[in-house]
């Protein structure tokens, strides 16, 4: 009894694992702003992020950022560590 049950647990456990891997893999905005007219920040997802005028505080350059990009795209180098903070990437 006891092994037909784990099976059953690991059964739906797989299940729902590959169920909330294709909703990650497939959707484009995890986060999304609640007010788009006076946000900069549009959305932000696990391949792309869009922006809508922002300038960070700490970018040395003073660039606003416009439009959806990949998120190693070469214009957010200079805010890839805030975009990407400490753990959520490795190497």
């Amino acid at each position: 009894m006891a092994n037909k049950l784990s099976f059953i647990i690991a059964t739906v456990c797989i299940i729902l694992s590959f169920i909330l891997c294709l909703v990650g893999f497939g959707t484009g905005a995890w986060w999304v702003t609640t007010d788009p007219d006076g946000s900069t920040f549009h959305s932000a997802g696990l391949w792309e992020i869009c922006f809508n005028g922002y300038e960070h505080t700490s970018d040395l350059i003073g660039k606003a950022y416009y439009g959806c990009w990949w998120v190693f795209y070469n214009e957010y180098y200079y805010i890839r560590d805030w975009i990407f903070p400490g753990l959520c990437y490795s190497q």
